[in-house]
């Protein structure tokens, strides 16, 4: 019984969902602006990966706002800790980014972006060293995505 009251509910919450008319709020639709040139400096893993973030932004639309962009990426891998044989124990991983924008009215605005996290050192360093790229992709990601929220924040 409680089972078909489970699909009941669920049911109708997809319905109501689904005819509700909820948009995500960074919904590539209901941007405002366009990227028209992107300059890369530093990292180059980095930049790639912020870039694909921004690719989707790159599409020329009339009667909206542009940006150029200038982006300057670092990354630092900094130990915390270490154990008694003086062997990393914990380090941090710091990506950051600072951006500076420039509108098609001559506008011009500069941000830093800076993500951290935090890493325990593995047994074996190939490990550590595939889990820090996945870090490193993962951290270049949001730092994409801030650059978005940050560029639809800027016109409301």
């Amino acid at each position: 019984m409680k089972y078909f009251y489970k699909i009941i509910i669920l049911f109708f919450l997809f319905t109501f969902l689904n005819s509700c008319g909820y948009v995500p709020v960074n919904s590539q639709d209901k941007t405002n602006f366009y990227i028209s040139e992107i300059n890369f400096n530093g990292s180059r893993t980095i930049n790639n990966n912020i870039n694909l973030e921004l690719k989707k932004y790159r599409n020329y639309k009339k009667d909206i706002k542009s940006y150029q962009i200038d982006i300057t990426s670092a990354y630092n891998k900094v130990v915390t800790n270490k154990d008694d044989q003086g062997d990393p124990k914990n380090y941090n991983l710091i990506i950051i980014s600072d951006i500076k924008t420039v509108s098609d009215d001559g506008k011009e605005m500069n941000k830093t972006f800076k993500r951290i996290i935090s890493v325990s050192a593995k047994k074996t360093k190939t490990t550590e060293i595939n889990e820090e790229k996945k870090y490193k992709k993962k951290l270049a990601s949001l730092i994409g995505k801030d650059i978005i929220f940050f560029l639809q924040a800027i016109d409301k």
